[in-house]
């Protein structure tokens, strides 16, 4: 008889869990029973002989995060930009009003004065 032991938690593995199939191998490492995820034990995730655990993201999820996060600096730059040169430009408020003013003034004078 081998006895196995658990790689996470280096608790021997009992025999019954290597006939049941609750044990898990992954990269040549065994997981037993009380090692596995929550999901393993509700019958969600297969158990068994060679059952691989994922343990990262690809490369091209990667790429396309970093992607995403350059293109969205990138947009939030040209949005801020465009926000500071809308408000650096002078208010035109006062000029309009000093043109409706002079036009008044000078309506008046081409009327003349009131009788």
């Amino acid at each position: 008889m081998k006895i196995y032991f658990c790689d996470l938690c280096n608790e021997s593995i009992r025999q019954e869990d290597l006939e049941k199939s609750r044990v898990t191998t992954a990269r040549g490492k065994m997981i037993c029973a009380k090692c596995l995820p929550a999901e393993s034990a509700a019958g969600s995730v297969p158990t068994g002989g060679a059952t691989p655990i994922r343990a990262g993201g690809s490369s091209l999820g990667l790429a396309l995060g970093l992607a995403g996060a350059v293109l969205g600096g990138a947009a939030l730059w040209q949005a801020l930009e465009a926000k500071d040169r809308m408000t650096s430009r002078p208010d035109p408020a006062p000029k309009l009003g000093e043109l409706m003013l002079g036009s008044a003034l000078e309506l008046a004078r081409e009327l003349g004065p009131e009788k």
